[in-house]
């Protein structure tokens, strides 16, 4: 028992903390001055200001959906996530253990003309990255050999977690040709609506009918 404990640990620190020291910092850097905001015990922030209110509001309503139908999978989100940050990514979210931190890409998510879906999508990758740290802490690691069914028991909750509040478009947690339809429609739309441009982009979520929150200081 000692010993495997033991290479658990430098296991875990290998992969979370070593080989992802780069992700750490840039995780560290990014809570650094950022203004940010307390929802149900989780820091939520954005460094962005022009689509700041957006993204907090957008976070505030994925917990509070997640809080309502789902109290298990919620308290999982609550115990292994302790701040959600925007960031970009290609794989629209992610997670880092040694924060417990969860950084997640709107852009990703974005489903026209429907914010009750785009909601329920993202808080659905905020289940799927609670679930990594969960299996984390029940002893798993993520490493190269067992990455694709650690991948797809994450995937699989977020899925049923989709099934669970009526969600039937095609998702990035779906089967293998479902999803490369997802990321080509992902693709599209990084290339087509959005840029680097983030007043566009504040127009774009307010256009879409996207949640917002004003900061204390805003008029």
């Amino acid at each position: 028992m000692l010993k495997r404990r033991l290479s658990y640990y430098l296991l875990l620190i290998w992969h979370d903390y070593v080989t992802e020291a780069p992700a750490i910092l840039f995780e560290f850097l990014g809570q650094w001055g950022t203004p940010f905001q307390i929802f149900r015990k989780i820091r939520v922030m954005d460094p962005i200001a022009e689509t700041r209110g957006y993204f907090v509001a957008t976070i505030e309503h994925a917990l509070t959906l997640i809080e309502t139908v789902d109290l298990v999978r919620f308290n999982r989100v609550q115990r292994e996530i302790h701040s959600v940050i925007s960031a970009r990514s290609l794989l629209g979210s992610s997670y880092g253990r040694p924060l417990r931190t969860c950084l997640v890409d709107m852009r990703c998510f974005y489903v026209k003309d429907d914010p009750d879906a785009f909601i329920k999508i993202v808080a659905s990758a905020l289940v799927r990255e609670a679930t990594v740290g969960h299996l984390v802490s029940k002893g798993m690691v993520r490493t190269r050999r067992n990455r694709l069914r650690f991948n797809q028991l994450c995937n699989r909750e977020a899925r049923r977690f989709l099934q669970k509040v009526g969600v039937e478009i095609t998702t990035p947690w779906d089967s293998e040709p479902q999803q490369v339809a997802f990321w080509k429609r992902v693709a599209t739309a990084f290339h087509g609506v959005f840029g680097c441009d983030y007043a566009t982009e504040a127009e774009l979520w307010k256009e879409s009918g996207i949640p917002y929150k004003r900061e204390k200081n805003e008029n």
